[in-house]
């Protein structure tokens, strides 16, 4: 062959043949980079939550630490899988969490890994192998949300923030945890549809409902499930630096808030306070008790990991629902933090919700008086009554009447009522005088601002 024709060739590849070791040589370092060699459990989960964090689908990672490893050199695929598990659940824990969305927000997020295993054996020595690392693949890492999405929540949930006016110091915790609770009632509405199909095993996987537990579906579709409500709960607050948690029942989901910079912590429940309007008008389980929160249904008691002493150790409930206090006449006066509505009673309730236990009147007996004119007894106006004692009461409720039988069914003919808690008293009526039978009966009551609350009637009495 031509040396002139073999150098002309060879001139015109060299080239190609240069580029194309370029880029195949790009291709190898690119590849290589993607699988980093990890050498702490630390670094491990922090590579797991951000590649979850930015919903990669698909990643590898080769892990050199001693507790998988040695699972795997023994060939116990149990541990390896558990101890790898670990991992994954630490990824999404609110230990390891250091931004916004991560913490019980991605674990809200994230649902399903297909995992693989390779690991290794680099030498076999006296009958067991030496594994110093294991290469992890993740083929399908499975959010509610993709990234797009996610991205889509994080500039609405800001460009609200904005709006709203929460960031920064011109609202306290307490009127941003307020602004926040009523936007999301007015924003979202209960999906009861998805309600009935949540506890399905393919639930995320159909696309009608798959949004409804999360923050995007309360965004995007403006309907959602407990889940919803208490994921885009969290991620209001936690964009404005209020401490939160996300809690669960078997049944139900809702958060913990605090509002002073994570030393206690309340209940707080946006579902069960949407009235399912535009116009958000209740507060029954805001910033409330455990006690409060599970006074009047089933679904708020815990689940366990929500009991254990650590965690309740680092988020403190107290005994009382939160209240503000103010000075009224010298004394310090709860108030609710919702409506600014006075509080009552040991439990800090608002009137219409107030119970006060009257205790039942004995009526020990009732004996007319009469006056002797012309040597002869005639009645009086007067009854005089002896009670038992019954504490906490403003006074006594009085009703007569000369048939027994509608006393009983509460028929009266005539009602008077006595301010003082005397047991023994005197009341007049014109209807004492009258001739024939006369039955009465009394019970306690007790007067809270313009309201009245009454105790069960006493014995019905023969007046002699």
């Amino acid at each position: 062959m031509n040396k002139f024709y073999v150098k002309n060739v060879m001139k015109r590849i060299l080239p190609i043949i240069i580029v194309c070791s370029f880029v195949i040589g790009s291709f190898s370092v690119v590849y290589a980079d993607e699988i980093p060699t990890i050498n702490s459990k630390q670094k491990m989960i922090e590579f797991l939550r951000d590649r979850m964090c930015d919903r990669d689908e698909t990643f590898s990672v080769e892990y050199v630490g001693d507790d998988i490893n040695n699972a795997a050199a023994n060939e116990d695929w149990d541990k390896m899988w558990s101890l790898f598990q670990g991992l994954l659940d630490d990824a999404v824990s609110e230990d390891y969490a250091v931004a916004n969305y991560q913490g019980d927000y991605l674990k809200n997020d994230a649902f399903f890994w297909e995992k693989n295993a390779d690991p290794n054996y680099s030498d076999y020595v006296d009958g067991k192998w030496i594994v110093p690392s294991v290469k992890f693949t993740i083929l399908n890492s499975r959010h509610v949300t993709n990234h797009e999405q996610q991205q889509y929540v994080e500039k609405y949930i800001s460009d609200t923030c904005n709006k709203l006016g929460l960031y920064g110091n011109k609202k306290t915790p307490l009127q941003k945890v307020k602004t926040i609770h009523d936007y999301i009632c007015k924003l979202v509405k209960y999906d009861y549809e998805a309600a009935d199909h949540s506890k399905d095993s393919n639930f995320y996987q159909i696309e009608k409902y798959r949004y409804s537990a999360s923050a995007y579906g309360a965004i995007k579709n403006k309907r959602v499930i407990c889940q919803g409500y208490s994921h885009i709960m969290y991620a209001f607050c936690r964009e404005v630096g209020i401490p939160v948690r996300m809690l669960g029942s078997n049944t139900h989901a809702w958060n913990i808030v605090s509002l002073d910079g994570g030393k206690t912590f309340y209940n707080i429940d946006v579902t069960w306070d949407d009235d399912g309007t535009d116009k958000q008008s209740i507060h029954d389980y805001f910033l409330k008790s455990d006690s409060d929160m599970q006074e009047y249904n089933e679904d708020h008691f815990k689940n366990p990991e929500f009991k254990t002493s650590s965690f309740t150790k680092k988020y403190p409930i107290p005994n009382k629902s939160y209240c503000i206090y103010k000075k009224v006449n010298g004394k310090n006066v709860p108030y609710c933090p919702y409506c600014n509505q006075k509080l009552y009673g040991s439990k800090n309730e608002h009137l219409d919700e107030l119970e006060i236990n009257i205790g039942k009147v004995k009526l020990k007996s009732a004996k007319r008086i009469y006056k002797k004119k012309k040597g002869k007894k005639k009645r009086t106006n007067k009854v005089k009554l002896k009670l038992s004692k019954v504490k906490n009461i403003t006074g006594y409720q009085i009703h007569f009447d000369s048939s027994k039988k509608d006393l009983k069914n509460g028929w009266t003919a005539e009602e008077k009522t006595r301010k003082s808690t005397k047991t023994s008293f005197t009341i007049k009526s014109w209807y004492f005088k009258t001739p024939g039978k006369m039955y009465i009966k009394v019970r306690g009551y007790k007067k809270v601002d313009k309201k009245y609350f009454y105790g069960p009637w006493s014995n019905i009495k023969k007046i002699k």
